[in-house]
C-alpha cells in the first residue's frame, strides 16, 4: 500500500514540467455542421524520447469567467512526431487558451 500512495504523488509533479518536451503549432478555430466549435492544432514531441499519454488541455471564457476546459490526448507520441489535436467545444466562448501540457 505504501508503494502505489508512493505513486501517486510523484506522478503529478512530473506530469506539469511539459513544455520542452511539446510544441504547439498551427491552432486554428472552426465551426462544426452541428454548430460547435473545434479547435484544431499540432502538438510535435521535439524531446528525444518517446511520450505516452499526451494530454492536450484548452479552456474556454466568456466575458472573463472560465466556462469550459476540454482535452485531447494520445497515448504515444515518438520524437519528432506530430500530432493533429482536435477539441470540441461546447459552450457560448468569446476567448481560449492553452490550459495545460501533461504527459504521463
Amino acid at each position: 500500500m505504501k508503494f502505489i500512495l508512493t505513486l501517486l504523488i510523484i506522478l503529478p509533479l512530473f506530469a506539469s514540467a511539459n513544455s520542452d518536451l511539446i510544441t504547439i503549432s498551427n491552432v486554428n478555430l472552426e465551426q462544426t455542421r452541428t454548430g460547435m466549435y473545434s479547435l484544431k492544432g499540432i502538438a510535435t514531441n521535439v524531446s528525444d524520447t518517446p511520450l505516452g499519454s499526451v494530454f492536450i488541455t484548452y479552456s474556454t471564457y466568456n466575458k472573463g469567467v472560465k466556462v469550459e476546459e476540454s482535452p485531447d490526448v494520445v497515448s504515444t507520441l515518438n520524437p519528432g512526431e506530430r500530432w493533429e489535436f482536435e477539441i470540441i467545444l461546447t459552450k457560448p466562448f468569446d476567448n481560449y487558451k492553452l490550459q495545460e501540457i501533461k504527459v504521463f
